[in-house]
Order: C-alpha cells, then sequence, then structure tokens
C-alpha cells in the first residue's frame, strides 16, 4: 500500500507539472485490468502522502529487517512529500 500511495503521489505531481488533471489520469490507470483496485489511488492536494499508524511503523519496520532499498526509497520520498507539504 506504501508503495501504490508513494506511485500515485509522485504520478499526481508529474500530472501537475503538465498541466494534466490527476483525477483523468487516475480513471485511466484503474481502468487497467492489471490495477485490481482503486484502493489507496486517491491523492489529496494537501497531503499527497501516506500517513497511518500501520504504514509508519510497519513499512520502516520491513524496511530495516530485510535492508530492502525499494522501501527505504518509498520510505524517504514520503518524509520529502510530507516536508514539501508542511507536515512533520
Amino acid at each position: 500500500l506504501a508503495a501504490r500511495v508513494a506511485f500515485c503521489c509522485q504520478f499526481f505531481d508529474i500530472a501537475e507539472r503538465c498541466g494534466v488533471a490527476y483525477e483523468d489520469l487516475r480513471e485511466l490507470f484503474i481502468l487497467d485490468p492489471r490495477v485490481s483496485s482503486p484502493s489507496h489511488t486517491f491523492v489529496y492536494r494537501a497531503h499527497p502522502f501516506y500517513e497511518s499508524h500501520s504504514l509508519g511503523k510497519d513499512v520502516p519496520a520491513m524496511a530495516a529487517f530485510a535492508d530492502a532499498s525499494l522501501l527505504k526509497s518509498i520510505i524517504k520520498f514520503n518524509e520529502e512529500q510530507k516536508a514539501k507539504y508542511g507536515k512533520k
């Protein structure tokens, strides 16, 4: 879920830079049959990052336990998004 949220938040930023409505891009994305569910694909303009008790503790724990570089990158991206949008 953290990866999906981060992916969609980054797509949101790209869409904004290109002048494309993320909502339209999202609708096309979820039409792909490989996207099993629209869950965790909404991005809120003032809150484009994940912030939940479970993801906030479980993802860093898994990343540390397995020395998982992809998870560490997702955590870093999420923290950068929080800083960018004024959330500590």
